[in-house]
């Protein structure tokens, strides 16, 4: 669960994928938005890619620019 992790970084993210809402992410290329995040989050936590941190980091996060994530929860991130 979201609400379970008391000490390591945490995202739950909800984007709208027209159509199919829960099995979109499987039609759009390399995984949509989903995919993207997904590599962003692995490039920050295993390699310390700062460039990547931005998506999840501070007030505004980068991933807000992209209108379709309609809703993002994180904990324990700057």
């Amino acid at each position: 669960s979201f609400n379970n992790p008391e000490d390591v970084p945490v995202i739950l993210g909800i984007c709208d994928i027209p159509g199919h809402a829960h099995g979109g992410t499987f039609r759009e290329v390399n995984g949509g938005p989903y995919g993207q995040l997904a590599v962003k989050w692995l490039d920050w936590q295993l390699k310390g890619d700062k460039s990547a941190a931005k998506y999840f980091e501070g007030s505004h996060p980068a991933i807000l620019k992209n209108p379709r994530w309609v809703d993002l929860q994180k904990k324990n991130i700057k």
